[in-house]
């Protein structure tokens, strides 16, 4: 895919799109300009700033994708450097990532998508890394981190959801284990201080136009007619785009339903990692909910696919999973 992505100039139209946004309506000819550089069409200045910068659309095609591939390396880096968990479960968890048809996403390979997740899942492994090996030579890490969800989150909001992930698996981590109340809750501060910071660190450099322009900067953000209704749109809907773009529900573009709820079932009996599993299922839950409004695309599932493979990797079950998912997708 990746050799692909490089070697053709085809153009999907939502790629059309914003390349011709990039060099028509993009100005870059001064730091006053950066700084002030709107979030067009609700995506941060920052992507828009590099696309400026580089200027070459072969060249960010190539970006995008190795920061696609990389995130699928995250994902063995984070359970053997984390969760410590064997060389066999992280294949099948491998397996499991790469069955998703959205990690082979191929329409809008220029657009913000790409770009926010793989920024985003590097963070989440930098997050945890930190906080399993803390010492005072992490703080350094967990900073970076911080600030890679922050950005991931600036340029494109529904990826807020890796953050939210992380708070949730530091909190459940601390309560479960033997700890008294005081050093639980002195953890988790000293944990959410220093990744706060960096989280709004990263969120400024990823739209700096949200102290400088503020008005600006809310106008971006469409208000998409919100209902909890749309939730059965977000699970099943079925859908190719006029362009042959796939954007359907999660059953079409991340994992089928039967297959979900098989993980997570036999997730919950795992006493291993059960932090794990309830960080996961619970911000896999918010993402849902944010997905609830009238514009809905299958690309906002995107970080579902680094959280259900990390949630997967303690199952017994997984060829079985495995097969029942390429049966029902």
């Amino acid at each position: 895919m990746l050799y692909i992505s490089i070697q053709t100039n085809a153009l999907v139209p939502d790629e059309r799109w914003f390349w011709n946004l990039t060099n028509e309506t993009v100005v870059l000819n001064s730091i006053h300009d950066a700084l002030l550089m709107p979030n067009y069409l609700g995506y941060g200045s920052i992507y828009w700033l590099i696309m400026k910068l580089l200027g070459d659309f072969l060249l960010i095609r190539m970006i995008m994708c190795i920061l696609l591939v990389s995130a699928a390396i995250c994902v063995i880096l984070t359970l053997k450097n984390v969760f410590h968990v064997n060389d066999k479960n992280i294949f099948f968890s491998i397996v499991l990532y790469l069955s998703c048809p959205l990690s082979w996403f191929t329409g809008k390979i220029i657009g913000p998508e790409i770009m926010g997740y793989g920024i985003g899942v590097w963070g989440c492994y930098a997050a945890l890394y930190a906080y399993i090996n803390l010492s005072s030579q992490k703080w350094v890490i967990l900073l970076t981190g911080g600030i890679l969800l922050g950005i991931s989150t600036g340029i494109k909001l529904n990826y807020i959801t890796f953050a939210v992930f992380i708070a949730i698996f530091v909190i459940s981590n601390e309560f479960a284990s033997q700890e008294e109340i005081l050093r639980k809750v002195m953890a988790i501060g000293k944990y959410a201080a220093f990744t706060g910071i960096g989280f709004l660190l990263g969120f400024l450099i990823a739209n700096p136009v949200f102290l400088y322009d503020f008005k600006t900067f809310v106008s971006f953000y469409e208000a998409d007619g919100y209902s909890p209704k749309m939730i059965q749109n977000v699970l099943f809907r079925k859908y190719i785009e006029w362009d042959l773009v796939n954007s359907g529900g999660m059953a079409s573009t991340i994992i089928s339903f039967t297959a979900f709820v098989a993980i997570f079932l036999l997730a919950f009996r795992c006493k291993k990692n059960r932090p794990l599993i309830k960080s996961g299922f619970l911000s896999i839950l918010f993402l849902f909910g944010l997905c609830c409004k009238g514009r809905f695309l299958g690309w906002y599932l995107l970080p579902m696919i680094y959280i259900i493979s990390l949630c997967s990797s303690d199952i017994n079950y997984m060829p079985i999973i495995l097969a029942v998912n390429l049966i029902f997708m």
